[in-house]
């Protein structure tokens, strides 16, 4: 990355990663914890991703942030819709008497 921004956007970038590395972190615990098994190694997640390669070509500091936030709004986008599919949805158990 290039630019008057190099510094700023790096930091910004940072601590995108960082909270990403959170997240994923708490998913798969969650996942672990409800008897699943979380596979988040590179390679599956690569396998498993729909979502378009990173473009490693640019340089300029604006192009990057345009292309983290698009990335970032097709995986938001992709997420609201799965959790709120009715198969997703837990039914709560009637309470047994």
């Amino acid at each position: 990355m290039k630019g008057p921004n190099l510094f700023a956007l790096h930091d910004l970038f940072h601590t995108v990663a960082a909270d990403a590395a959170g997240f994923a972190d708490s998913v798969a615990e969650r996942i672990a914890a409800l008897g699943g098994q979380a596979e988040g190694s590179i390679n599956a997640v690569g396998r498993r991703t729909t979502l378009l390669a990173y473009p490693v070509e640019i340089v300029a500091g604006r192009d990057q942030v345009d292309a983290l936030s698009t990335s970032m709004a097709v995986v938001e986008k992709r997420s609201v819709a799965q959790s709120t599919e009715p198969s997703n949805l837990m039914t709560p158990t009637p309470p047994t008497c």
